[in-house]
């Protein structure tokens, strides 16, 4: 099952990414903070063995045990967060002047999607950073 028109999921991801304010007003979009937040914990200089980790859920699909120990149980929670926020953002994006219309196309768009997520094969990605306080 394909979307009748492009949208749903990531329209809705992409809009919401695009209209975010910049943490401390800097040049990083908030799609890209995950990015930086090794370089900036490294640059803080408080703190050791610093680590890069990345957990890929499966949103609504079995996954693979290669990239989440347990895809089947993380997938089916994953999925029932997403359907549960993806009409949660529209009080959001209406306040920022966005067109009513447009705002509910994307929403349908995205639970539609959502409803056969094998289609979409999608994956959430939880990028976390472990460190030990510096003595």
């Amino acid at each position: 099952m394909e979307p009748k028109e492009s949208g749903g999921l990531a329209k809705l991801l992409f809009e919401a990414g695009k209209r975010q304010i910049p943490p401390n007003d800097s040049s990083v979009g908030v799609e890209n903070v995950a990015d930086y937040l090794e370089v900036w914990i490294k640059g803080h200089g408080g703190f050791e063995e610093i680590k890069e980790h990345n957990i890929y859920i499966p949103v609504g699909w079995e996954g693979s045990t290669e990239l989440c120990k347990e895809p089947h149980l993380a997938g089916q929670l994953m999925l029932q967060n997403t359907r549960s926020f993806t009409g949660a953002w529209k009080p959001m994006f209406l306040s920022m002047g966005l067109p009513e219309a447009d705002v509910d196309r994307w929403v349908a768009l995205a639970q539609e999607e959502l409803e056969n997520p094998e289609t979409t094969r999608g994956y959430v990605r939880f990028r976390f950073i472990c460190a030990v306080k510096g003595r």
